[in-house]
């Protein structure tokens, strides 16, 4: 790609909008650098929108990458305006694709009280698809589901034909269609299909369409970057562009999710569909000196950058020396992250104030080992933040199940931890409502009610009736704290499942207060917010008064910020990926990740690297620091001893 097209009309620069925001008329796109204030500046855009009256009988459409950032967003905006959710729809692109499907998907086949399947649940299908006999033995079902997913991104793989789509082969079609059927008779849709399917919606009807475009006087897109084609395909839908009300906020030198089809091309699209004008925010509220001037030398090392972009400057005056650190092997490393961390905390920072960042997670197993050793709360980030244990699997997929009967396998995966002796009765219930097209619990009322499955009709009439509270979260969460925990084996090796299902209902209530202002949010809009809220939450037990140390990797970190940033296993070869040598793209969007990772320190910054490192296969070889390092003038480097 050739960077000289990557480059929109030239537009104005200013270190903060705050009253300069443009009038309501018209296409925008600000690109904002890190700690700019992007959502503040969106919670901005809205408020001058409901207060100036300029939207008429009409809402404002409000669409982020992040469901933490639209709760982010709809707090923010609620606390200025009391009733903002009432006039603005605030929420992710598969957030809008799914109120859209829910309220018309109908016209498509598809059911209003479909389920949303994560990764592991389309791992989960293929696996018993594979089994079946439906799709080939040989075939790599992780490669399979990452080519839907791309797929998808692009705005393939819907209803189209395969003379539509040539780059398609035959047998990935055929695979599809057998998942895609598979899906349906599960009632459910996965993330792509959120975003794919609405676009069909609004092209094979027309006058939906209208009716969004009518209620929704307004669009705001936050993380502009990262919006892939199928996402754009649906901006483009809902905006006029002979006279657009639009306005976006992205950054390019944060661009981090090529591999999910994102495209820097797409922010010319904007400028040239849209007619967008630009407006260059530089100002981080965020970041120290030092920080922005390391992370301004890295970048600009970029060729796939707009020319002329200003460079962002920093509000702030004081600095901490940014401290590199190399160990002789990846426990040295680690005892050094532990050891400065304890240093961190005697100086008076919490553990949730510090981040520790790597480009692959199995580079965070000895740190976390360090961690734990020293008696340092540490956590990686897990669904909602619930962690991983058994109590918060079946509690997640209990919830799955209450949306949707006809849920298998959350069903299937609920009754085995909570009914284990009636698993031969479960299985044989599964069969016989695929057969007749029912739920699992209508078709467990025809089993046997014997002593020994006593518990599995128990937990049958429970669903029942808790599935009544569905249209209320509150009121559903309320039952299952009073009436769930008693279910759970309590004994031997589940000693404490009981206390731990209270925690973890207690937590869901506490994410529940954090998606909506105004209290009430339907179980299906709650389950689409969970799977991809990033929270370092509890492996076990209560949460320490002064939170966790978080363990991530770049993407993970995106959106995040910390008092002190370690950026771990920066060799060469680890970061940048091996892979990214001798293809330009790629090594670009590796710089961009380390940007992101620098950016993320509103004070502190850590480099660490080992000479020695073990490979994947537990082999030692031999690394050399990471070229990025290099790239950092070195007079805002120091050399960091162990405390």
């Amino acid at each position: 790609m050739d960077p000289t097209r990557i480059s929109p009309p030239a537009g104005r620069t200013t270190e903060s909008l705050g009253e300069e925001l443009p009038p309501p008329e018209g296409a925008y796109l600000v690109l904002a650098g890190p700690g700019t204030g992007k959502t503040t500046l969106l919670v901005q855009r809205a408020r001058q929108l409901l207060e100036t009256g300029a939207l008429g009988k009409s809402k404002v459409l409000a669409l982020t990458f992040t469901n933490k950032a639209a709760a982010e967003m709809k707090a923010r905006l609620s606390s200025v305006i009391p009733d903002a959710e009432a006039h603005a729809f605030i929420g992710t692109f598969h957030a809008f694709g799914s109120h859209v499907l829910r309220a018309h998907g109908h016209a498509l086949g598809i059911p209003t009280d479909f389920v949303v399947y994560d990764d592991r649940d389309q791992l989960a299908l293929l696996e018993q698809l594979q089994e079946q006999g439906e799709v080939p033995s040989g075939v790599n079902l992780e490669s399979l589901v990452h080519a839907f997913s791309r797929l998808k991104s692009r705005g393939l793989l819907g209803e189209l034909k395969q003379h539509e789509v040539p780059d398609i082969s035959v047998s990935l079609r055929a695979m599809h269609e057998t998942y895609r059927g598979a899906l349906r008779a599960a009632g459910a849709l996965d993330f792509g299909d959120l975003v794919l399917e609405c676009v069909r919606l609004f092209r094979e009807r027309p006058q939906v369409l209208r009716l969004y475009r009518v209620a929704f006087g307004h669009v705001l897109v936050d993380e502009f970057q990262d919006t892939t084609p199928s996402q754009y395909e649906l901006l483009q839908m809902l905006v006029d562009a002979s006279a657009p009300r639009l306005f976006v906020v992205a950054d390019e030198d944060q661009l981090i999710f090529e591999w999910n089809e994102a495209r820097l091309e797409t922010l010319n699209r904007v400028c040239t569909d849209f007619k967008a004008k630009v407006i260059y925010a530089t100002l981080s509220h965020r970041c120290p000196p030092n920080i922005v001037e390391a992370a301004n030398a890295v970048i600009a090392r970029n060729r796939f950058r707009f020319p002329g972009k200003p460079e962002v400057r920093s509000k702030q005056v004081k600095v901490e020396p940014i401290r590199v650190y190399q160990a002789d092997d990846e426990r040295g490393e680690a005892s050094f992250v532990a050891a400065t961390v304890n240093e961190l905390r005697s100086l008076g920072l919490r553990p949730a104030e510090i981040g520790i960042i790597a480009r692959a997670r199995r580079l965070l197993d000895p740190i976390e080992e360090e961690l734990v050793s020293a008696g340092i709360p540490a956590a990686r980030p897990s669904i909602a933040g619930l962690g991983s244990s058994e109590e918060a699997e079946a509690i997640l997929r209990l919830l799955r199940w209450l949306q949707n009967s006809r849920d298998e396998q959350s069903a299937r995966q609920v009754a085995s931890i909570l009914c284990p002796e009636a698993s031969d009765v479960f299985e044989s219930a599964v069969r016989a409502a695929r057969t007749k097209a029912i739920g699992v619990e209508a078709a467990l009322a025809g089993e046997s009610t014997s002593e020994d499955v006593a518990s599995l009709h128990r937990l049958v009439q429970y669903v029942a009736r808790w599935r009544l509270l569905g249209r209320d979260t509150q009121r559903l969460l309320a039952a299952l704290k009073a009436e769930l925990p008693p279910l759970f084996p309590d004994e031997g090796d589940n000693e404490g499942a009981r206390e731990e299902a209270g925690r973890i209902l207690d937590e869901l209530e506490r994410l529940r207060q954090g998606m909506s202002a105004t209290g009430r949010i339907a179980l299906t809009d709650f389950l689409l917010g969970l799977p991809q809220l990033v929270s370092a939450g509890a492996l076990a037990g209560s949460s320490p008064r002064d939170g966790w140390v978080s363990l991530l990797t770049y993407h993970q970190a995106k959106g995040l910020e910390f008092s002190a940033v370690f950026l771990t296993g920066l060799e060469a070869g680890i970061f940048p990926d091996f892979r990214s040598e001798k293809n330009l793209r790629r090594m670009e969007e590796e710089r961009r990740l380390f940007y992101v990772g620098i950016t993320r320190t509103k004070s502190r910054l850590y480099l660490t690297c080992a000479r020695n490192r073990k490979t994947v296969h537990g082999s030692p070889l031999e690394r050399q620091p990471s070229p990025f390092l290099s790239e950092i003038p070195a007079e805002l480097l120091e050399n960091a001893q162990m405390p």
